[in-house]
C-alpha cells in the first residue's frame, strides 16, 4: 500500500485549495468555481473557526429586531486564516449553489450544531423578508485610500450586479427609477456588446447615449445634445462621497423596492487600509456608526485586521463600534492539517495502526531524553498525524518559535504548504514511510536568508553541499538540521535537551520506519566527520555547528532581532513615546518660567497620552501628542476650544519618519545582543563586541538626530 493510498486527498492530484492563501473575489469563472468548492469542501469549521462563525451569527441575529446592530471585527497575524474564515462566512451566508447542485452549506464538512441552528435561523428570516440574503465581500486595498466610503460602497455594488463607480451607479438607479434600466440594458448586450464595459466608457462612446435616446426620445433632441447630458449629470468623481450620500446608495443598492435584505459587508485588509491614518481611521469609525444605526439593523459590518482593536492607537477609535470580537491564532494548525491533508481512508486506518504497533520501537527511540521524545497522549493522535511522527511536529513547533520571531511562516497557511509538499514527495513511497523532520529547513531556508535569520554566506554553503550524489543530498539534509537544532534555546526553563548529535540527526532523518536505520545512522555518523574535516562544520564535544566566525554569529543574532522587534508594534510605540517624551522633557528641563510682574516660577511638568491631564494650581501641564494617535485638527481644536486661560501647552508631533523606526529597532536590537552576550575573552569576540557597540552608537547617533529635528518642528 502506497502513502498516497491511505490519504483522503491523493496529494498527487488534490492541490492545497488556494494555495492555502484564501482571496476574496466575487468571479464566477470555471477556475474560480473550482477553487471555492475545493475550499469549503477542506474547510474544517470546528475549533476557533467555527466559534467565529457562531459568534458572528448569533451576534447578527440577536440585534435583528434591535436598534442597533452589532459589527464584528476578526484579528490574526498574516496567514492565520482571516481571510478564509471570512469568505467562508460569506458563502455559508447566502448558501450559495453550484451547478450540480450542490451548495456551500451541503460541501462543509461537520458543521457545529450551534453554526446550522444559526443558520437555520436566519434561513427563517430571510423568508419572512421575501428577499433573497445578501453577502458582500472584498479587499479595501483593491480601493483607494483617499475615497474611504467610495471604497466601501464599492464592495456593496460589486455583490448587488452594479458597477462599482458611483457616478456610474447613480446612473443605474437614475435608469431604473424610470423603468428603463432593464430595456437599455438589454438593447446594449443585443448589440453584443458587454454592459459594464459600455457604462465604463459611457462618457466617450455613443451607444449608451444612442441606446437611451432610442428608448425614450424625450430625454434629448439629438445625440450630442444626449451624450452633453450623460456627462454633466453622472461625471466622474473626484472626492469621496459624503456619509448621507453612502447610505442612500446603499439603500438603492440593496432595497430597490423598499425593505432591506439580510446582507453582511465582509471587508477584509482594513488594519491594512487603515495604516497610520486617523482620518481614514475616524472615516471607517463613521461608517460603522452609520451601517449599525441607519440601515434597519440588516446590514452587519464585519471586518479584519492583524491586530486587536486595543493594541494599537489607530484602531482604538474602532472599538466601540466593533462589539464582536474575534481573535485567530495558530491553535487550531494541527486540528486543521489533520483534518484537511492528513484525513485518512478509514480502509487504511488499522494497515496505519499495525505498522507503527510493529516498528513501535524505532518510533520510541527517537529523541529520547528530550523534552520532544514519545508521549504517552501520542498513542491518540499517531494514526492521525502519521506520515508525520508527534516527535517531528513538536520539533516544527519549537524550531519555527525560533526560526519565525515576526511570526509570518508559523501560522496555518505555512504550515498547510509545507506539509501538502511533504506529502507530494512521499505520496509513492510504501506504507511505512515517514515525513524527515528535514523538509521543515527544505520548505523555509529562502524565507529564512530574506528575513536575515539565515545568513546568505551560510545558505550557499550548506546548498553547495547538493552535488547531485546522494552523498551530496545528505550532507545537505545534515547542514540544515544542525542549522536548526541550533537554534533553538537552551536557557534552563525551556531548553528542549535536543542537540546536534549524530544521533539527534539520524533520529531526524530517519524517513522509513519498515527499513533498519543501522546503515543511515552510520551514514550520518560518516559524513558528519567528513564534513567537520572540510570544515563545513565545527564539532565541539558531541555537538556539530555550522563553521563561521564570531562576528557572523554576533551579526546574525542582531539581524534576528531586527525581524522580531519590527513585528513587535506595541512594544515598539511604546519605546518611540518613550525617546520623544524624554526629548521634550529634556527642552522643557532648559526653560526657566518667570511670569507676570512678581517673576513668580512656574513649574512645567510633562503629560502624555489622550486623556487630559490633571489640574495642578501654579504648574502648567505641557500636553504631548502626535499624529500616531490623534490627529491634528483634532489638537487644535482641543487647544481653542480651552481657551487663552487655560495652563495647558498643545504640542502636536507630526509623522515620524520611516527612518526614526529603523534607528529605534536597531539600537534596541544591538543593545539586546551586547546584553545577551555576556562577557567575551577571545580576541574574535572582543572585535565582535566593539563592532556591535559601534553599531549600537551610530544608530542611537542617527536616532536622536531624528528626534531632535522632529521635535524641533513641532
Amino acid at each position: 500500500m502506497k502513502i498516497h493510498e491511505i490519504l483522503d486527498r491523493d496529494p498527487r492530484s488534490s492541490p492545497l485549495a488556494n494555495g492555502g492563501q484564501a482571496r476574496i473575489t466575487t468571479s464566477q469563472n470555471e477556475a474560480a468555481l473550482f477553487e471555492l468548492r475545493a475550499e469549503l469542501e477542506t474547510f474544517v469549521c470546528d475549533g476557533q473557526y467555527g466559534d467565529a462563525i457562531e459568534r458572528i451569527l448569533a451576534g447578527y441575529l440577536r440585534q435583528l429586531d434591535r436598534p442597533r446592530q452589532d459589527a464584528a471585527w476578526v484579528s490574526g497575524f498574516f496567514g492565520s486564516g482571516k481571510s478564509h474564515l471570512l469568505k467562508m462566512l460569506g458563502h455559508l451566508w447566502i448558501d450559495t449553489a453550484f451547478a450540480d447542485g450542490s451548495t456551500a452549506r451541503s460541501l462543509v464538512h461537520e458543521l457545529p450544531d450551534e453554526v446550522t441552528a444559526h443558520l437555520r435561523e436566519l434561513d427563517m428570516r430571510v423568508a419572512r423578508t421575501g428577499k433573497p440574503a445578501v453577502a458582500a465581500a472584498g479587499s479595501l486595498l483593491s480601493g483607494s485610500s483617499d475615497h474611504v466610503r467610495l471604497t466601501v460602497l464599492a464592495v456593496v455594488l460589486r455583490a448587488c450586479g452594479l458597477p462599482e463607480q458611483y457616478p456610474l451607479a447613480e446612473f443605474c438607479f437614475w435608469l431604473r427609477e424610470r423603468g428603463l434600466l432593464d430595456r437599455v440594458r438589454g438593447a446594449v448586450e443585443s448589440a453584443g456588446k458587454d454592459w459594464h464595459n459600455e457604462l465604463r466608457r459611457m462618457n466617450a462612446g455613443p451607444l449608451v447615449a444612442q441606446t437611451l435616446l432610442e428608448c425614450d426620445s424625450s430625454f434629448a433632441k439629438d445625440l450630442t445634445e444626449a451624450r452633453a447630458v450623460l456627462r454633466r449629470e453622472f461625471p466622474p468623481r473626484t472626492s469621496d462621497i459624503t456619509t448621507a450620500e453612502f447610505l442612500d446608495a446603499m439603500r438603492k443598492a440593496l432595497a430597490p423596492k423598499g425593505e432591506l435584505p439580510l446582507t453582511i459587508v465582509v471587508l477584509d485588509e482594513v488594519q491594512q487600509f487603515i495604516g497610520d491614518s486617523t482620518d481614514r481611521a475616524v472615516t471607517i469609525t463613521e461608517i460603522a456608526e452609520a451601517v449599525q444605526t441607519q440601515l434597519d439593523s440588516r446590514v452587519m459590518l464585519v471586518a479584519s485586521g492583524q491586530s486587536a482593536l486595543s493594541s494599537m492607537p489607530q484602531l482604538l477609535k474602532l472599538r466601540d463600534r466593533f462589539r464582536v470580537l474575534v481573535q485567530l491564532s495558530d491553535t487550531d494548525v494541527e486540528a486543521v492539517t489533520r483534518k484537511v491533508l492528513l484525513r485518512k481512508r478509514p480502509s487504511a486506518v488499522d494497515a496505519i495502526r499495525n505498522v507503527l504497533e510493529r516498528n513501535a520501537g524505532e518510533v520510541s527511540r527517537q529523541l529520547q531524553s528530550t523534552r520532544l521524545a514519545e508521549r504517552a497522549e501520542d498513542r491518540a493522535t499517531i494514526v492521525e498525524d502519521y506520515p508525520l511522527l508527534p516527535t517531528r511536529r513538536r520539533f516544527w513547533e519549537e524550531s519555527f518559535k525560533r526560526l519565525d520571531a515576526a511570526g509570518t511562516r508559523s501560522q496555518l497557511r505555512s504550515q498547510l504548504q509545507i506539509v501538502h509538499a511533504a506529502l507530494q514527495g512521499l505520496a509513492t513511497k510504501d506504507l511505512g514511510a515517514v515525513i524527515p523532520a528535514d523538509a521543515l529547513f527544505q520548505a523555509i531556508s529562502t524565507d529564512l536568508v530574506n528575513t536575515n535569520v539565515l545568513m546568505s554566506e551560510i545558505a550557499n554553503r550548506i546548498q553547495a553541499q547538493d552535488d547531485g550524489t546522494d552523498r551530496g543530498r545528505l550532507r545537505q539534509r545534515i547542514c540544515g538540521l544542525v542549522f536548526v537544532i541550533n537554534k533553538l534555546p537552551r536557557e534552563a526553563v525551556v531548553d528542549t535537551g535536543l542537540r546536534s548529535t549524530p544521533r539527534t540527526i539520524a533520529d531526524l532523518l530517519v524517513d522509513d520506519l519498515g527499513h533498519d536505520s543501522g546503515p543511515l545512522r552510520q551514514e550520518v555518523e560518516t559524513a558528519l566527520e567528513a564534513l567537520a574535516a572540510d570544515a563545513v562544520l565545527m564539532k565541539l564535544g558531541e555537538e556539530y555547528r555550522i563553521q563561521t566566525t564570531d562576528g557572523a554569529e554576533w551579526d546574525r543574532a542582531f539581524r534576528e532581532k531586527v525581524a522580531a522587534l519590527r513585528g513587535q508594534e506595541p512594544e515598539y510605540a511604546l519605546k518611540r513615546d518613550q525617546i520623544l517624551a524624554r526629548q521634550v522633557q529634556s527642552v522643557l528641563g532648559e526653560l526657566k518660567l518667570l511670569h507676570g510682574e512678581s517673576k513668580l516660577r512656574r513649574t512645567l511638568h510633562l503629560h502624555t497620552g489622550l486623556q487630559d491631564p490633571a489640574k495642578d494650581a501654579g504648574d502648567i501641564a505641557v500636553w504631548l501628542r502626535d499624529s500616531a494617535s490623534i490627529g491634528q485638527k483634532d489638537v487644535e481644536n482641543e487647544a481653542r476650544k480651552r481657551g487663552p486661560d487655560d495652563p495647558v501647552v498643545h504640542v502636536f508631533l507630526r509623522k515620524s519618519p520611516e527612518d526614526l523606526r529603523t534607528r529605534i529597532v536597531e539600537a534596541e536590537a544591538a543593545r539586546a545582543v551586547i546584553d545577551a552576550k555576556g562577557g567575551i575573552s577571545s580576541k574574535e569576540g572582543l572585535e565582535a563586541r566593539e563592532s556591535m557597540q559601534s553599531r549600537l552608537a551610530s544608530a542611537e547617533s542617527e536616532r536622536d538626530a531624528l528626534v531632535r529635528d522632529l521635535v524641533g518642528a513641532a
